[in-house]
């Protein structure tokens, strides 16, 4: 959709007065002094898709559009594919993106869009690539992995199953070690920002999806009890609260949700027209997305309140649900309760909006890909980077420990005790996690 002249003049001068300099050199709005209608339009669709076999997956290829500020690859395991009903890669700044980790005798179906500073364009022509010619020996690393709130307890998907992906579960004691948990159906990894597996925050309690079921599966002695809460078939995100009692998930446009009663689960409906959301550690708030508007629904003894947050998409949120991050006219931008309302404040960062934004459980650390910021006197201030590629890091809830997957392969990267860079906060070098 176009802007008005008005709305883009509007859009420059509040990127102007809210955002640093470095955070504000846009790749979407151009200056007030060249504003005019045709500077908004949407990009052309892009042409001249390309997927090449690279190790476990594919290298994605193709033409560069003008005017756009980044791509979105969706894709699916079958035709037609939709932006609504299939997963994505979001945010690729450049005209080729990997895709790692594909199943041995799968299809994927791959379309691409560009996005500039009017919208996203049509879909491009789609492109199939048969997994029946990567090589069946792989043992790689699926998906994203997810941490455990007090950092211990590590949950991911791996290939060394070959026929299926396996779930497993890395504990920390004394040194990370990684045992599978044994299940009998093909676990699904829906997409790399916060919709795979999760965990609880004691590490108890485990959510995923297999066979379009929503399945829970608790600690029970040495054993994995389990549940099958719901059909979901169109499910592109699930979250857990940090005791592993309330679960959230998006099915099509519909935000669910359902709190555990005695061995029950009841379930109710928060919205009907959602995109994206974050549930809180406490279960008791949850941030989503309608459009490009922020919306936080707060869980009374049988309602929900709902009330608007702010502007913003892909939202993160703290435990108790008084601060959210999320993007909004290409910066991070942080939205905190004041009681009545709202205050927006920017999290700057010298490269703008490549990576997913993730809020620490406490608040008061802000990740982006592997740049890190602190909440301190009342702003938000840059702090040391750690070393890796995280597209989408998982936090311990202090902020201590980082997980993410670079190359196909997991690592987990602490705070460091002994603080030699001369910050106030190093970071030790990146522990790979072998199955």
């Amino acid at each position: 959709m176009k802007l008005s002249y008005l709305q883009a003049v509007l859009q420059a001068s509040v990127c102007i007065s809210l955002i640093s300099f470095s955070a504000c050199k846009s790749r979407t709005a151009p200056s007030v002094v060249a504003l005019g209608e045709d500077q908004f339009s949407v990009p052309h669709t892009p042409t001249g898709l390309k997927i090449e076999l690279s190790g476990s997956g594919v290298n994605i290829e193709w033409d560069e559009v003008d005017d756009s500020s980044f791509y979105t690859i969706y894709w699916a395991n079958s035709a037609s594919v939709e932006k609504s009903k299939s997963k994505k890669i979001d945010r690729i700044l450049k005209n080729s993106t990997k895709h790692s980790a594909l199943i041995f005798g799968k299809k994927y179906y791959y379309r691409i869009s560009a996005t500039g500073s009017g919208g996203e364009s049509n879909l491009s022509e789609e492109v199939i690539f048969s997994a029946d010619l990567l090589p069946q020996e792989v043992s790689l690393v699926n998906t994203t992995p997810v941490l455990s709130s007090d950092g211990n307890k590590l949950l991911y998907l791996s290939t060394h199953c070959k026929a299926k992906l396996c779930l497993y579960l890395a504990s920390n004691d004394n040194g990370w070690t990684s045992a599978k948990i044994e299940t009998e159906e093909e676990i699904i990894s829906i997409s790399p920002d916060g919709s795979a597996p999760t965990i609880s925050g004691d590490g108890e309690t485990i959510f995923y999806l297999a066979d379009s079921k929503l399945i829970i599966r608790e600690k029970k002695s040495s054993d994995w009890s389990k549940t099958e809460l719901v059909a979901c078939s169109s499910c592109t995100r699930i979250a857990i609260d940090d005791t592993g009692e309330y679960v959230a998930w998006l099915d099509d446009d519909v935000l669910y949700y359902s709190a555990k009663n005695g061995a029950d689960w009841e379930t109710t409906t928060i919205s009907g027209d959602a995109s994206n959301f974050s549930l809180s550690g406490d279960g008791k708030n949850i941030v989503y997305q309608r459009g490009e508007s922020l919306y936080m629904a707060v869980k009374q003894v049988s309602t929900w309140d709902h009330t608007a947050v702010g502007v913003g998409t892909t939202p993160t949120i703290d435990v108790s649900g008084s601060k959210v991050a999320a993007f909004n006219s290409d910066a991070v931008v942080t939205y905190i309760a004041n009681g009545g309302g709202w205050d927006s404040l920017n999290a700057s960062f010298a490269e703008c909006c490549a990576f997913y934004p993730v809020l620490t459980r406490d608040g008061n650390t802000l990740f982006q890909g592997s740049l890190v910021s602190q909440f301190k006197n009342s702003s938000w201030q840059s702090a040391v980077k750690y070393s890796g590629g995280a597209f989408y890091p998982s936090v311990s809830s202090d902020g201590t420990r980082a997980a993410y997957m670079y190359d196909d392969d997991i690592y987990v990267v602490d705070i460091s005790a002994e603080q030699t860079c001369g910050k106030a906060s190093c970071w030790d070098e990146p522990v790979k996690i072998l199955p």
